[in-house]
């Protein structure tokens, strides 16, 4: 009896090493696979693509990373802006930054405005410019070499986070890894460019 109690202790040592093994085994591939697409986000360019509508979408890969990573990597920019939105790292679910670089033509006529001084016209007149748009209002008023310039921008990001459908033959696609997440940003205003963006979701740390 003692014998068998013994083996039966055995047999359920090997077998809690052996899923910890496996788990570990699984947990190690997972963040091969996590590193290797965060690899791959970071040395790829934003790459376009047009909407149904046909407005320009750019399409970037996404930074899953586990906090002390993005504490380690991303201390100068993403701690800081977290810091100042009182935010705190445990918190966070995810974090994105988008830079637009937007181009208008302004095509206007300038007036002229006559100023009084005293009751008196001054006989350098205000030089008036305005410009009005959806996405742009722009004025000036110049008086000799002074000039005021007043802008104002509008536009909006639209930001859609998604998993990419497994390519290949459909049969096939069950065997095939899981993508990496991506996103697809649009910017509302026709005349901006997306020039840079960035994702990051974080993820815990496993602990087997």
């Amino acid at each position: 009896m003692k014998l068998v109690h013994w083996l039966a202790i055995a047999v359920v040592i090997l077998l809690a090493c052996v899923y910890f093994l496996s788990r570990s085994r699984t947990n190690l591939r997972s963040d091969v696979e996590r590193l290797g697409n965060n690899i791959g986000t970071l040395t790829e360019d934003l790459w376009t693509e047009k909407t149904k509508s046909g407005d320009l979408m750019y399409q970037t890969g996404i930074l899953v990373m586990e906090r002390n990573e993005i504490k380690r990597y991303y201390e100068d920019d993403v701690l800081k802006e977290l810091k100042n939105v009182s935010v705190r790292l445990k918190r966070l679910e995810s974090i994105s930054n988008t830079t637009t670089e937007s181009t208008h033509i302004i095509e206007t006529t300038i007036r002229d405005s006559i100023r009084l001084v005293d009751g008196v016209e001054d006989e350098n007149p205000l030089r008036i410019i305005e410009y009005k748009s959806e996405w742009l209002d722009f004025s000036q008023v110049s008086y000799l070499d002074h000039a005021k310039t007043t802008i104002v921008k509008r536009d909006s990001l639209i930001q859609v986070v998604y998993w990419p459908t497994k390519e290949g033959f459909f049969l096939f696609r069950i065997f095939k890894k899981k993508p990496p997440l991506e996103q697809k940003i649009r910017s509302a205003d026709p005349n901006s460019i997306i020039t840079y963006s960035r994702f990051i979701k974080p993820v815990k740390k496993r602990i087997d």
